[in-house]
């Protein structure tokens, strides 16, 4: 009978690990020592640790400003200079369309200026920000 098969086995395993003590032949309750548990706590706090440290190099590092000679005014795009900007998205039969968008220096600086400068304000005030994308990323 398959129901006395398992009784059978069961009672041979547990005679086993009586008479014949081995690794592996351990409860549950007594696999992990003092120690163990103590080093497995010690390993998430250094894991916690770690987490924390990258987090602050990934925001110094988005937050960095390259430091360089300085370039010279007359040089930096303003006014009515272009920009021409890929854009590419999904229409509305989800294809992709690939389009080339020319801005002026003011033009894309209306757009990405004032979210930056209150992003600027609200992070110089609060020491840092939840939120590691700029506004600005989604216009």
């Amino acid at each position: 009978m398959p129901s006395e098969l398992g009784m059978a086995v069961m009672k041979s395993l547990m005679a086993e690990a009586r008479v014949r003590p081995r690794t592996g032949w351990v409860r549950a309750d007594q696999a992990r020592s003092e120690a163990d548990i103590q080093r497995e706590r010690r390993l998430v706090d250094e894991l916690e640790e770690a987490k924390e440290r990258i987090e602050e190099l990934e925001r110094e590092i988005r937050d960095r400003a390259i430091l360089k000679d300085e370039v010279p005014q007359e040089l930096l795009a303003q006014g009515d200079d272009i920009y021409e900007i890929t854009v590419i998205y999904l229409d509305q039969t989800k294809k992709p369309v690939r389009e080339e968008v020319q801005l002026t220096s003011d033009e894309l600086f209306k757009v990405i200026g004032p979210p930056m400068y209150g992003y600027i304000l609200r992070r110089s005030k609060s020491g840092g920000s939840e939120n590691s994308r700029y506004s600005f990323e989604d216009n």
